[in-house]
């Protein structure tokens, strides 16, 4: 079995809602030397299976709600379930607290993933995004490069080369 390679990353969001779909456009922007490390999948929405799916520590990328919009979040994707922790925002079916805990339950690997995000703003039907979200993008971008440079490294000292 072929695994596959780089750093899973998880973006959540719909371009067609303006600041929802602030993930995607992040990872557009990504250093290509960076972008390199991950195995970036658009997913629309978050889901367990898809946590589950990841078979290893990934980053979860989202717009969120409970910071102002523009400012920017990483934090152990554990954490969202916390009182008062920063939320992906969500129309999603369950809320994104239940989602992790659903997926740790039966046995994703999320001990080191974790969640970036930004605040929102704007979520209403159009594909630009708001002044405030639009100004947070590049520390969006940072902060997603650090998340998987983090993770990266952690799986390179897991990782076992095979035999020449």
């Amino acid at each position: 079995m072929i695994e596959p390679s780089g750093v899973p990353v998880l973006l959540c969001g719909d371009v067609m809602r303006r600041d929802d779909g602030v993930a995607l456009i992040a990872a557009r922007r990504l250093p290509a030397r960076v972008a390199a490390r991950a195995e970036l999948r658009a997913v629309g929405q978050l889901d367990p299976q898809l946590l589950i799916d990841a078979g290893r520590p990934c980053v979860v990328v989202d717009a969120v709600v409970g910071i102002p919009p523009g400012e920017v979040v990483s934090l152990p994707l554990l954490d969202v379930a916390a009182l008062g922790a920063p939320a992906p925002h969500s129309s999603h079916a369950l809320p994104a607290a239940s989602v992790v805990e659903l997926a740790r339950i039966l046995g994703a690997d999320l001990a080191t993933s974790r969640l970036v995000g930004i605040g929102i703003g704007d979520v209403r039907f159009g594909a630009r995004l708001s002044p405030a979200v639009r100004r947070g993008l590049p520390g969006l971008v940072a902060a997603l490069s650090a998340a998987i440079a983090e993770l990266d490294q952690l799986g390179d000292s897991t990782r076992v080369e095979p035999c020449a």
